[in-house]
């Protein structure tokens, strides 16, 4: 094998010669680790403690059944000097449930019935959507 020159255009391609043509998550086995992450992940909002059973329903649509995790019931914000406390209601749904959640859906969780605001935020993984809500 000969390595390439300082400054030169040549690189090594023996590992892209044989993966040529493929995805990286391919070549590397992030489906198979992002396969094993999306069962755990189902796991996690089957499991009674940390998901409940909710009904989303979209603006004019119908309702379905989902699982909702609570993600965090208080937020702290700073504002100069202060802190301010908020209750706040954030929970994270399952793309695989809901595809795409817009500001202005109805949640119900418990009998009680909340709206989504603000945009939705996807994680890195394309999994979860997490949503703040605020009471219909």
């Amino acid at each position: 094998m000969v390595s390439p020159q300082r400054g030169s255009r040549t690189r090594h391609v023996g590992f892209v010669l044989t993966d040529q043509g493929r995805e990286p998550s391919e070549r590397f086995g992030h489906d198979a680790a992002l396969s094993a992450f999306a069962a755990a992940l189902s796991a996690l909002f089957a499991d009674p403690n940390v998901g409940r059973d909710a009904v989303y329903i979209a603006d004019g649509g119908a309702p379905v059944l989902v699982r909702a995790a609570a993600r965090r019931a208080d937020a702290v914000t700073d504002f100069g000097d202060a802190r301010l406390w908020s209750e706040t209601t954030r929970i994270d749904l399952r793309v695989a449930e809901v595809a795409n959640p817009r500001p202005g859906d109805r949640i119900e969780i418990d009998g009680d019935a909340f709206l989504i605001q603000g945009e939705p935020v996807r994680d890195r993984e394309r999994l979860v959507w997490t949503v703040d809500l605020r009471p219909a």
